[in-house]
């Protein structure tokens, strides 16, 4: 069960990707409430992700004996190559480029958005390959239902710790919350190609290398 919480926390991690706090910041111009909307969709679409993963292969596979375990681990193993071939290609693609520390005229859209369109940003902009991955780890598991509950909620909360604290913040600690939000805003513009090529590079060997692991054994 440890096992799987902590390889649950890890996948987790990986679903903090530095877009999605840039969105969440400019959500929160229109209002906490905004940004508690974007925070539940990104929730919604975590759970939604996870079960569905799980419900798929599932289907595909059956029952049949040692099935699932090599089928997810080989959906795991393309969708690890696949984030890191990506990132290759993008910090490739945009090499020598530069940077332009502007607002993007997408997000610019979010500075006033109703309850309801800050749902379904949540939703878009949830970090999806993490959430398939927990979803064919936790039907691969042997845990109990209880401890695969407790996976579930590790991925989800440490998932959503990234676009949660501003949101948090501005409610606890409004004043304070005001005062660093323009200073987090453009240091995570400036430095996103480099955090977003470091995260995927990372996310993408971990779930590679334990996936190529499982498959030995």
């Amino acid at each position: 069960m440890w096992r799987l919480i902590g390889s649950m926390a890890v996948l987790g991690l990986s679903a903090n990707e530095p877009s999605a706090l840039l969105v969440v910041l400019v959500v929160l111009q229109s209002g906490r409430d905004r940004g508690v909307a974007f925070v539940a969709g990104w929730i919604t679409a975590l759970v939604a992700v996870v079960a569905g993963a799980g419900f798929l292969v599932r289907l595909g596979v059956g029952a049949r004996p040692g099935g699932p375990r090599r089928i997810t681990l080989v959906v795991e193993l393309l969708i690890g190559l696949g984030l890191i071939a990506w990132a290759t290609w993008y910090r490739s693609h945009n090499k020598g480029r530069e940077l332009s520390v502007e607002v993007p005229k997408n997000l610019i859209r979010l500075t006033s958005i109703g309850v309801a369109p800050a749902v379904l940003a949540g939703i878009v902009t949830c970090t999806y390959p993490p959430a398939i991955v927990a979803g064919t780890t936790l039907f691969r598991s042997d845990a109990s239902i209880g401890g695969r509950i407790a996976g579930l909620a590790t991925f989800v909360i440490v998932g959503t710790v990234m676009v949660a604290l501003p949101v948090v913040g501005n409610y606890v600690a409004p004043t304070w919350a005001a005062h660093h939000t323009s200073g987090m805003f453009n240091w995570t513009i400036r430095h996103r190609r480099t955090l977003l090529v470091v995260i995927l590079i990372a996310v993408g060997v971990f779930i590679s290398v334990r996936a190529v692991l499982l498959l030995a054994r």
